[in-house]
């Protein structure tokens, strides 16, 4: 007993810390191995769970969007074709007045 305590101490710490530091990576990259499997188990499960979309509704769906996406597209052009000709009317109605 009392041999272990004289080789413990003449032990440095710096090599007393190295072992403790391999220790410490072989324990974290077993836990981040187990960690890995368990998160990609876990997202497997989490997959079978979702409701999915059937093929038909996602189409339709699809068709909306689209639909009205050239709606909006169609009733910004004209309100921007408006708002030009007002600012246009505008202008040449000050020229005619103050003779610019």
């Amino acid at each position: 007993m009392k041999n272990e305590r004289q080789e413990d101490n003449k032990m440095s710490t710096t090599h007393k810390t190295n072992l403790f530091a391999e220790t410490n990576d072989v324990n974290h990259q077993a836990l981040k191995t187990k960690g890995q499997e368990s998160f990609i188990q876990n997202l497997k499960s989490e997959l079978g769970k979702v409701s999915w979309t059937a093929k038909q509704e996602l189409i339709n769906s699809t068709k909306v969007v689209v639909g009205s996406t050239f709606l909006f597209a169609i009733g910004i052009y004209v309100v921007d074709v408006l708002v030009r000709q007002c600012v246009e009317s505008v202008h040449v109605l000050a020229r005619v007045v103050f003779g610019a």
